[in-house]
């Protein structure tokens, strides 16, 4: 059915009241739109396919068609997957920008609810027709988009699940339409015509690549794939175009070397009933090099200020495989958190100063890992603590922990970090991510004043780019120390 604007924003906002977003992505999670055909006056048909790997209890599917030769005449809601009580609505269609809309909701009741089981099929069909006038010949693409849904508002495909705390984003694949004026035979085609695929002897296995297997002019075509290697495995390995099967390479047992073979694909419905697709896998020798940063701890501090601080640590490696490591130093005065596990690593190194006479204290933290060649790398660590610190007495600084935390850019524009000096002097407070990296100054050297201080944070680095969901630190140092929090976003 078709309903008024007012009634579909409102499906929206109940939509997006349900969930929290998140920037998780599903490779499961997807919107397949199928391929046609037709000629200038002739009506064709677009199957709008969705597929989930969780319950869901709702979604929005915009769309757009890319050809003004092309009129979108109606939506049918196919409900054959709804359980239970579900609304449903097709966004007023805009042939002038060529676009429109699905939604479909589970209704609020006390004893029941609606939602959509793990699976995938046909969710609507789209109903076009094509101008006599149409210029041929020509491709027009079906796919999903950001769209206008008016009041300033913009929406894009996403998912709600069963529990209504996430939003999920799915992969959209687009629909061909080919229009052309003569008959066309079908032949086969697959993007890419190719695969290459690398990995590290002993290592874990390259990621898994998608073929897209169609036909040329939009005609139904069955196929089925054929090949030879065992490391090579293709799923599905038959099927209906359009096709999205998920192409793997194993390492398994494999020597250094490079290893080739083709995949197949066959078909009755083309005029090309064999199709090859070469498929490459290069193994090499395992070269690791394990990296921590910061490559130096330094501190310094008073006996009547800051005498524990922790600093974020970030481990990584540069292959693709996980790289188990473990630390080990003498002082006591130093603790990790963790102290063994598998790169890439967060970690938390804490100094502890308590109880420590005045002096220069060092040490180093080795990290130990039999698969990097460059093993161990060495962090030299230097506390330094005075008997008194400068510009003032007493403790220097106290930062409190973030408001909101986790800090919801949909929800809120900024989180407020409060700090307290008890020493008036130069403050810098700067955002790191996880690998130990700059993201953003917020207060560079500026002269505070005794007492509690408020600045604001916004989810943006220093070049005014939104950052990515994650975990953050925030650090506050003054002239006789610092102190580090962490913080989670969400956009």
């Amino acid at each position: 059915m078709t309903v008024p604007r007012f009634r579909y924003l409102i499906c929206l906002a109940i939509l997006a009241a349900v969930a929290v977003p998140s920037a998780l992505l599903h490779a499961e999670n997807a919107v397949y739109y199928s391929d046609a055909s037709a000629m200038p006056g002739q009506s064709f048909t677009i199957e709008m396919t969705m597929q989930n790997d969780v319950v869901i209890s709702g979604a929005y599917i915009p769309f757009r068609w890319s050809s003004p030769d092309v009129e979108l005449t109606s939506v049918e809601i196919v409900r054959d997957r709804f359980q239970g009580p579900m609304d449903d609505a097709v966004s007023d269609i805009d042939q002038v920008n060529r676009t429109c809309g699905v939604l479909f909701l589970s209704k609020i009741s006390i004893s029941d609810q609606g939602y959509v089981l793990v699976g995938s099929g046909v969710l609507a069909r789209l109903h076009f027709t094509v101008s006599p006038t149409a210029f041929t010949p020509q491709t027009v693409y079906i796919d999903s988009a950001m769209i206008d849904v008016g009041l300033g508002q913009t929406k894009q495909t996403q998912y709600s699940n069963f529990q209504g705390t996430q939003v999920i984003y799915p992969n959209v694949y687009a629909g061909r339409v080919q229009i052309f004026n003569e008959f066309q035979p079908t032949l086969m085609q697959t993007e890419p015509t190719s695969f290459d695929f690398s990995g590290y002897k002993l290592g874990q296995d390259p990621p898994s690549q998608l073929l897209t297997i169609r036909s040329n002019n939009g005609a139904p075509m069955s196929w089925y794939a054929e090949w030879t290697a065992p490391w090579l495995s293709m799923v599905p390995s038959s099927g209906d175009a359009p096709s999205f099967p998920s192409i793997s390479a194993s390492l398994d047992g494999l020597p250094v070397g490079a290893y080739r073979d083709t995949i197949f694909l066959y078909s009755d419905d083309a005029q090309n009933t064999r199709f090859p697709v070469p498929v490459s896998l290069y193994i090499v020798e395992t070269q690791i090099a394990l990296s921590v940063s910061p490559a130096a701890i330094d501190w310094s501090t008073s006996l009547d200020g800051i005498l524990r601080t922790t600093q974020p640590v970030s481990i990584t490696s540069d292959a693709a495989i996980a790289v188990d490591w473990t630390a080990i130093w003498d002082a006591p005065w130093i603790t990790l958190v963790p102290s063994s596990g598998s790169a890439p690593s967060p970690i938390d190194v804490t100094l502890d100063m308590n109880g420590l006479a005045v002096g220069t204290y060092t040490d180093s933290i080795e990290f130990i890992a039999s698969d990097a060649y460059n093993s161990p790398v060495i962090v030299p660590v230097t506390v330094t603590l005075d008997s008194t610190a400068s510009g003032g007495s007493g403790p220097p600084a106290a930062l409190a922990q973030n408001q909101p935390n986790p800090f919801m850019l949909f929800r809120e524009p900024t989180t407020r970090i409060t700090y307290n000096l008890d020493a008036a002097g130069a403050v810098d407070i700067t955002i790191y991510n996880l690998l130990g990296q700059t993201v953003r100054h917020l207060i560079s050297g500026r002269y505070d004043r005794i007492g509690e201080s408020t600045v604001m944070w916004d989810g943006r680095d220093d070049s005014g780019q939104l950052v990515p969901s994650g975990h953050y630190f925030y650090r506050l140092t003054t002239p006789t120390g610092s102190v580090t929090r962490r913080m989670i976003l969400i956009k």
